[in-house]
């Protein structure tokens, strides 16, 4: 039967993928190695593989054959051939049922494989307290959309948006959530550094910032530039410098710069982690947002939830500690720190700020949950020295 083979076909992709490599590459690896799959058994794998990755270790108690059904079933929302054909094989359920409010869908697990929808996050004691536990486990199972923010010429890319016929499935003015499979990319505005792709929460952190003309501003571990994106644009007659430990992911940094039109003083690779010197100047802000376990992210990164491990957040939380500390010699006196992480741990939140003693002062904080906006969750802390 074709649904034996692709039942098949799915535990293989899921037996040679090794964490903790992207599952995203792995996918695009396995379909170039096997060509014969046309478009639409490529998104039912992909279906299969992220939908099992939703339900963490919640159905490790089944085989795996029926844990990636029952895991296809809890989070898609309508039936297809694949499904009605297992359900009939597995179990009771009926297809139609797929169809039915994830509480009723649950109890139907429940019933049937002994399943619990709170064993997918079994790690709501480590929550930081601003966070629903319940509404965030609910959130793992749907993909949040994508964000955008427009940048410039706002008309242009709306008119551009409509020309494509695309509904935008929130419209917040400059920023917009689209459908993950909108190629948001290819549009003419994108490339032209109108309008950027960043999560609204991480959008929302910029609240924290609030630079002045002429100071001088570090994003610390910039990554690929969201924040240096978000600062430039609230005020661009600043001095910026950007650094981070990855040489591979700077190159796209000054990529992503160059076409937003932002022109940083310096870029560098620096390992923040060593007592090494590095050729900085003192700075007015600092933007640490900091290497974390991206547990606020995992309803976008599903196979993080599957393959993470209780002990990464000591080991996040001490770096984090280690690089908050670092960072200060580089701060003029009474200017702030904004740590940033997209954790749902406050091990990684709070405790770290805790933990930074008096040599920082908590100016504000604010967590921005993103579970009710299919969005991701942050937290973020404004610190400054004496």
């Amino acid at each position: 039967m074709k649904q034996q083979v692709q039942l098949n076909y799915a535990l293989q992709i899921l037996e040679t993928y090794s964490p903790p490599a992207p599952f995203h590459v792995h996918l695009k690896q396995f379909f170039r190695k096997h060509k014969q799959f046309g478009s639409r058994d490529r998104r039912l794998y992909s279906s299969l593989c992220y939908h099992y990755f939703r339900t963490g270790h919640s159905l490790d108690h089944l085989p795996a054959r029926e844990a990636l059904v029952y895991a296809h079933f809890l989070v898609s929302s309508q039936a297809d051939p694949f499904l009605d054909f297992w359900l009939r094989e597995f179990s009771q359920l009926q297809p139609d049922d797929v169809q039915l409010p994830l509480a009723e869908k649950s109890a139907l697990l429940e019933k049937h494989v002994d399943f619990n929808l709170e064993h997918i996050f079994p790690y709501t004691d480590e929550l930081m307290e601003e966070i629903d536990a319940a509404a965030f486990i609910r959130s793992l199972l749907v993909q949040p959309w994508v964000w955008i923010r427009i940048r410039k010429e706002e008309k242009k890319v709306r008119e551009e948006i409509v020309e494509k016929g695309w509904e935008p499935m929130v419209d917040e003015g400059q920023m917009m959530a689209f459908p993950q499979d909108l190629p948001l990319t290819q549009l003419k505005s994108y490339g032209q550094g109108w309008f950027d792709i960043q999560d609204r929460s991480s959008q929302m952190t910029a609240k924290m910032f609030n630079p002045k003309p002429g100071e001088f501003w570090w994003d610390c571990c910039a990554g690929s530039g969201g924040k240096s994106l978000l600062i430039w644009d609230m005020q661009p007659d600043i001095h910026l410098y950007a650094t981070d430990i990855r040489e591979n992911i700077l190159s796209n940094y000054k990529t992503r710069m160059m076409k937003a039109g932002v022109k940083p003083e310096k870029v560098l690779e620096a390992d923040l982690t060593k007592d090494e010197e590095i050729a900085l100047p003192k700075f007015d802000g600092i933007i640490l947002d900091a290497p974390c376990t991206g547990s606020g992210t995992w309803a976008r990164n599903s196979e993080r939830l599957r393959y993470f491990e209780l002990n990464e957040i000591e080991q996040y939380a001490k770096l984090q500690q280690k690089l908050l500390e670092r960072v200060q010699q580089f701060l003029n006196p009474g200017k702030p720190i904004i740590y940033i992480t997209c954790s749902v741990f406050k091990k990684e939140n709070s405790e770290v700020i805790g933990a930074a003693g008096p040599s920082l002062t908590e100016e504000s904080r604010k967590a921005f949950p993103g579970y009710d906006k299919r969005s991701d969750s942050l937290f973020a802390s404004r610190l400054s020295t004496p």
